[in-house]
């Protein structure tokens, strides 16, 4: 299991927010990608999913997040840096569908004033195909 991998029993991947003042101010418009390193896995294998954005966030009240919508679960929170990675396995086949976020709270009840960026992306995995007999 990769270190950043989500656990289900462990909750979230937390990275905390660093002390105040640390880090510098978001700058600009905002902009935030979602990228998962592959979209149709066998069943099994980890994707990592990573969020990124232009602006730090340890410096003010933002969070970067990866939410799974298919099962309304965080599966990581960033307090700090532009990037937020967590590396997630399905071991049935199925699509679920993953939201990046950069937030003031991680919530899903979010109002649009919360959300300074939002992208989302698909992941399916699939059954690994038969052998053939030899």
């Amino acid at each position: 299991m990769p270190g950043d991998a989500y656990d289900p029993a462990a909750g979230p991947r937390i990275v905390p927010k660093p002390a105040a003042g640390a880090g510098p101010q978001p700058v600009g418009s905002r902009w935030l990608t979602l990228l998962a390193s592959a979209r149709e896995p066998a069943e099994g294998q980890y994707v990592t999913l990573t969020a990124e954005t232009n602006m730090d966030v340890a410096a003010g009240p933002y969070w970067i997040s990866v939410f799974d919508q298919t099962d309304q679960v965080y599966l990581a929170l960033c307090g700090a840096g532009t990037i937020c990675h967590v590396s997630v396995t399905r071991h049935t086949a199925g699509t679920h569908d993953y939201v990046g976020l950069v937030s003031a709270k991680p919530d899903t009840t979010l109002s649009p004033s919360d959300v300074q960026g939002a992208a989302g992306t698909f992941v399916t995995w699939k059954q690994p195909s038969p052998r053939p007999f030899s």
